[in-house]
């Protein structure tokens, strides 16, 4: 399947479309920074920006290591993303960022900007990934450096890791912990519940939000 969608042995992922805001021109500058050993970049998109993102990875020279292979069908992507070193999502600002969810859940680690919603709930870091600011290229650089340096029994856990997360935002799950939350509220008022299920609440409603 790899030889066949054309995909290198190992690479980071991105999936988003070509805007300002994706943050895919500071992903490229950041990314050029790594040794050429290093993971090969893939970015499934479209958008007004790519034209652009096309002359700046021929000026950084990186024709051969950072591949457009344009939009990708949602049928399609769980292969992209299973097949894929780590997947890396750099806004400079998102509400959530389910295409984050859709990584870890085919089991890879992350590397996700400190501005989109869910760094803070999906992300562990050192664990299943690292997040970074999105305006700090050395720190895009670090993130993507820690992920190339992970061997494969590391790469393997760090994947499990992110699947066990992202289950925990499964549509079962959450119907499980809206349940709890409801009747925890429902038997001892809102002032009682405990500091968990408040937490749990407060999940639940900013997912709510983004749904």
């Amino acid at each position: 399947m790899r030889t066949q969608l054309k995909l290198p042995h190992r690479y980071f992922l991105a999936v988003a479309r070509f805007t300002e805001k994706k943050n895919l021109s500071g992903l490229i500058d950041a990314y050029s920074d790594l040794p050429a050993s290093s993971p090969d970049l893939v970015m499934i998109g479209d958008g007004p920006l790519k034209a652009e993102l096309q002359k700046q990875i021929a000026d950084l020279m990186l024709t051969d290591r950072v591949h457009l292979p344009g939009p990708i069908g949602y049928a399609d992507l769980p292969v992209y993303y299973g097949l894929a070193t780590a997947f890396i999502h750099a806004s400079t600002t998102e509400q959530w960022g389910l295409v984050v969810n859709e990584a870890m859940a085919a089991g890879i680690p992350i590397a996700v900007s400190d501005r989109c919603g869910c760094a803070e709930d999906l992300v562990k870091k050192g664990i299943n990934g690292q997040t970074f600011s999105p305006n700090q290229r050395s720190e895009i650089t670090a993130a993507l450096k820690w992920l190339a340096s992970l061997n494969a029994d590391e790469l393997q856990t760090a994947g499990k890791t992110s699947a066990q997360i992202v289950d925990q935002w499964s549509p079962k799950k959450f119907a499980e912990g809206l349940i709890h939350a409801t009747a925890a509220a429902k038997k001892t008022g809102p002032a009682h519940i405990s500091l968990i299920d408040q937490a749990l609440v407060k999940l639940l409603m900013r997912r709510q939000e983004q749904a």
